[in-house]
Protein backbone atom coordinates (compact mmCIF):
# COMPACT_ATOMS: atom_id res chain seq x y z
CA UNK A 1 0.00 0.00 0.00
CA UNK A 2 2.85 2.32 0.83
CA UNK A 3 4.50 1.47 -2.51
CA UNK A 4 1.32 2.38 -4.38
CA UNK A 5 1.14 5.67 -2.48
CA UNK A 6 4.73 6.49 -3.46
CA UNK A 7 4.02 5.68 -7.11
CA UNK A 8 1.11 8.10 -7.15
CA UNK A 9 3.16 10.79 -5.44
CA UNK A 10 6.01 10.24 -7.90
CA UNK A 11 3.59 10.60 -10.81
CA UNK A 12 2.53 14.12 -9.83
CA UNK A 13 6.09 15.27 -9.35
CA UNK A 14 7.12 14.10 -12.81
CA UNK A 15 4.55 16.57 -14.10
CA UNK A 16 5.67 19.65 -12.17
CA UNK A 17 9.25 18.97 -11.15
CA UNK A 18 10.75 21.08 -13.94
CA UNK A 19 9.33 24.51 -14.76
CA UNK A 20 12.17 25.52 -17.08
CA UNK A 21 9.96 27.36 -19.55
CA UNK A 22 8.67 29.62 -16.81
CA UNK A 23 12.18 30.08 -15.48
CA UNK A 24 13.35 31.31 -18.91
CA UNK A 25 10.47 33.74 -19.02
CA UNK A 26 11.38 35.00 -15.52
CA UNK A 27 15.20 35.31 -15.47
CA UNK A 28 15.18 37.19 -12.18
CA UNK A 29 13.97 34.07 -10.37
CA UNK A 30 15.98 31.53 -12.34
CA UNK A 31 17.46 28.92 -10.05
CA UNK A 32 14.94 29.46 -7.27
CA UNK A 33 14.18 26.05 -5.78
CA UNK A 34 11.30 24.93 -3.60
CA UNK A 35 11.03 21.73 -1.59
CA UNK A 36 7.79 19.94 -0.80
CA UNK A 37 7.67 16.99 1.60
CA UNK A 38 4.90 14.89 0.06
CA UNK A 39 4.85 12.58 3.08
CA UNK A 40 3.28 15.45 5.01
CA UNK A 41 0.22 15.30 2.74
CA UNK A 42 -0.86 12.13 4.56
CA UNK A 43 -0.62 13.54 8.09
CA UNK A 44 -4.02 13.19 9.75
CA UNK A 45 -3.78 16.51 11.57
CA UNK A 46 -1.62 18.74 9.38
CA UNK A 47 -1.93 17.08 5.98
CA UNK A 48 -4.15 17.60 2.97
CA UNK A 49 -7.75 17.06 4.03
CA UNK A 50 -8.76 15.33 0.80
CA UNK A 51 -5.92 12.82 1.15
CA UNK A 52 -6.76 12.15 4.78
CA UNK A 53 -10.41 11.79 3.76
CA UNK A 54 -9.49 9.06 1.28
CA UNK A 55 -8.04 6.90 4.05
CA UNK A 56 -11.04 7.48 6.28
CA UNK A 57 -13.25 6.32 3.41
CA UNK A 58 -11.06 3.26 2.88
CA UNK A 59 -11.16 2.41 6.58
CA UNK A 60 -14.96 2.50 6.51
CA UNK A 61 -15.35 0.55 3.28
CA UNK A 62 -12.99 -2.24 4.34
CA UNK A 63 -13.87 -2.39 8.03
CA UNK A 64 -16.02 -5.54 7.71
CA UNK A 65 -13.36 -7.48 5.84
CA UNK A 66 -10.65 -6.32 8.23
CA UNK A 67 -12.76 -7.45 11.18
CA UNK A 68 -13.27 -10.82 9.50
CA UNK A 69 -9.49 -11.27 9.24
CA UNK A 70 -9.06 -10.32 12.89
CA UNK A 71 -11.68 -12.92 13.84
CA UNK A 72 -9.82 -15.57 11.86
CA UNK A 73 -6.58 -14.53 13.57
CA UNK A 74 -8.20 -14.91 16.99
CA UNK A 75 -9.47 -18.38 16.10
CA UNK A 76 -6.04 -19.40 14.84
CA UNK A 77 -4.42 -18.25 18.08
CA UNK A 78 -6.93 -20.29 20.11
CA UNK A 79 -6.42 -23.41 17.97
CA UNK A 80 -2.66 -23.05 18.16
CA UNK A 81 -2.81 -22.98 21.96
CA UNK A 82 -5.06 -26.05 22.02
CA UNK A 83 -2.73 -27.95 19.70
CA UNK A 84 0.31 -26.94 21.74
CA UNK A 85 -1.38 -28.13 24.94
CA UNK A 86 -2.18 -31.52 23.38
CA UNK A 87 1.38 -31.85 22.07
CA UNK A 88 2.76 -31.08 25.53
CA UNK A 89 0.51 -33.71 27.12
CA UNK A 90 1.54 -36.27 24.54
CA UNK A 91 5.24 -35.48 25.12
CA UNK A 92 4.76 -36.07 28.85
CA UNK A 93 3.13 -39.42 28.22
CA UNK A 94 -0.36 -38.22 29.15
CA UNK A 95 -2.94 -40.07 27.00
CA UNK A 96 -4.68 -37.85 24.42
CA UNK A 97 -7.27 -38.44 21.72
CA UNK A 98 -5.03 -38.72 18.66
CA UNK A 99 -7.92 -38.33 16.22
CA UNK A 100 -9.18 -35.22 17.99
CA UNK A 101 -5.67 -33.77 18.01
CA UNK A 102 -5.24 -34.43 14.28
CA UNK A 103 -8.63 -32.87 13.64
CA UNK A 104 -7.47 -29.71 15.41
CA UNK A 105 -4.34 -29.59 13.27
CA UNK A 106 -6.36 -29.98 10.06
CA UNK A 107 -8.81 -27.31 11.20
CA UNK A 108 -5.90 -24.96 11.92
CA UNK A 109 -4.28 -25.55 8.52
CA UNK A 110 -7.56 -25.07 6.68
CA UNK A 111 -8.36 -21.84 8.53
CA UNK A 112 -4.81 -20.60 8.06
CA UNK A 113 -5.09 -21.14 4.30
CA UNK A 114 -8.46 -19.40 4.23
CA UNK A 115 -7.06 -16.46 6.18
CA UNK A 116 -4.07 -16.10 3.87
CA UNK A 117 -6.32 -16.15 0.79
CA UNK A 118 -8.69 -13.55 2.24
CA UNK A 119 -5.75 -11.36 3.27
CA UNK A 120 -4.30 -11.43 -0.24
CA UNK A 121 -7.69 -10.63 -1.78
CA UNK A 122 -8.20 -7.78 0.68
CA UNK A 123 -4.78 -6.33 -0.18
CA UNK A 124 -5.56 -6.37 -3.91
CA UNK A 125 -9.01 -4.84 -3.44
CA UNK A 126 -7.68 -2.20 -1.08
CA UNK A 127 -4.87 -1.15 -3.41
CA UNK A 128 -7.23 -0.95 -6.40
CA UNK A 129 -9.68 1.20 -4.46
CA UNK A 130 -6.87 3.30 -2.97
CA UNK A 131 -5.56 4.09 -6.44
CA UNK A 132 -9.04 4.96 -7.70
CA UNK A 133 -9.62 7.39 -4.84
CA UNK A 134 -6.14 8.92 -4.64
CA UNK A 135 -5.45 9.41 -8.36
CA UNK A 136 -7.91 12.28 -8.97
CA UNK A 137 -6.86 13.95 -5.73
CA UNK A 138 -3.18 13.84 -6.64
CA UNK A 139 -3.92 15.03 -10.16
CA UNK A 140 -5.52 18.06 -8.54
CA UNK A 141 -2.57 18.42 -6.17
CA UNK A 142 -0.14 18.26 -9.10
CA UNK A 143 -2.06 20.91 -11.03
CA UNK A 144 -2.37 23.16 -7.99
CA UNK A 145 1.28 22.70 -7.07
CA UNK A 146 2.31 23.65 -10.59
CA UNK A 147 0.24 26.84 -10.43
CA UNK A 148 1.46 27.56 -6.90
CA UNK A 149 5.11 27.13 -7.94
CA UNK A 150 4.72 29.49 -10.88
CA UNK A 151 3.02 32.09 -8.72
CA UNK A 152 5.87 31.90 -6.21
CA UNK A 153 8.50 32.05 -8.94
CA UNK A 154 10.09 28.63 -8.46
CA UNK A 155 12.15 27.28 -11.36
CA UNK A 156 12.32 23.87 -9.72
CA UNK A 157 10.30 22.00 -7.11
CA UNK A 158 11.59 18.74 -5.67
CA UNK A 159 10.17 16.25 -3.20
CA UNK A 160 12.22 16.13 -0.01
CA UNK A 161 10.43 13.17 1.60
CA UNK A 162 12.73 10.36 2.72
CA UNK A 163 11.43 7.82 0.20
CA UNK A 164 11.50 10.32 -2.67
CA UNK A 165 14.52 12.49 -1.96
CA UNK A 166 17.12 10.57 -3.92
CA UNK A 167 20.32 12.64 -3.76
CA UNK A 168 18.79 15.54 -1.83
CA UNK A 169 21.21 15.97 1.07
CA UNK A 170 20.46 19.34 2.68
CA UNK A 171 17.42 21.57 2.62
CA UNK A 172 17.15 25.00 4.17
CA UNK A 173 13.89 25.83 5.92
CA UNK A 174 13.73 28.86 3.66
CA UNK A 175 12.91 26.69 0.63
CA UNK A 176 10.48 24.32 2.40
CA UNK A 177 7.09 25.28 0.96
CA UNK A 178 5.17 22.26 2.26
CA UNK A 179 3.08 23.92 4.96
CA UNK A 180 2.29 26.91 2.79
CA UNK A 181 1.18 24.74 -0.09
CA UNK A 182 -0.94 22.44 2.10
CA UNK A 183 -2.77 25.49 3.45
CA UNK A 184 -3.34 26.81 -0.07
CA UNK A 185 -4.65 23.47 -1.30
CA UNK A 186 -6.90 22.89 1.71
CA UNK A 187 -8.39 26.33 1.20
CA UNK A 188 -9.57 25.46 -2.31
CA UNK A 189 -13.34 25.13 -2.78
CA UNK A 190 -14.71 21.61 -2.49
CA UNK A 191 -15.37 19.74 -5.71
CA UNK A 192 -12.29 20.89 -7.63
CA UNK A 193 -11.00 17.32 -7.92
CA UNK A 194 -12.75 14.51 -9.72
CA UNK A 195 -14.90 12.44 -7.42
CA UNK A 196 -14.84 8.65 -7.46
CA UNK A 197 -18.11 7.22 -6.26
CA UNK A 198 -17.91 4.64 -3.46
CA UNK A 199 -18.37 1.05 -4.48
CA UNK A 200 -19.05 -1.94 -2.30
CA UNK A 201 -15.74 -3.78 -1.64
CA UNK A 202 -15.57 -7.22 -3.24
Amino acid sequence: MKTLRLLIVTAIFTVIISLSAFAQAQPATAGKVGVVYSGAFFDEKAGITKVVGVYKTLATEFAARQNELQTIGTKLDALQKEIKALQDQDAKGVPINKEAAQSKVEEFEKLQGEGKFKQEQLKKSYETREAALLSPVFQDIGKTLGEFSKTKGFALVVDGSKDQAGMLIFVSEAVDITDEFVKVFNAKPAGTAAVTKPVAPK
